[in-house]
């Protein structure tokens, strides 16, 4: 599926149950599903980050054995 298949697909869920909504469940649906993105976001940046950490190491010994390689 691609990106943009991705955004006509969740467009037409958005349309689809907000008109089945109050304005009050809505504004429930919209706090809980920023929160939900937000949370998504923190962990996705902690393991970005955490996955450099563990990464740099190794390809720092990898550049180390080439330039010992090359000497």
């Amino acid at each position: 599926m691609s990106g943009e298949d991705l955004a006509v697909l969740v467009t037409a869920v958005a349309i689809t149950s907000a008109q089945s909504l109050s304005v009050k469940d809505l504004n429930i649906l919209v706090a809980v599903f920023t929160q939900l993105a937000d949370t998504y976001a923190t962990i996705s940046v902690i393991r970005s980050l955490e996955e450099e950490k563990t990464e740099t190491p190794a390809a720092q010994q990898e550049e180390d054995i080439v330039a010992l390689e090359t000497t």
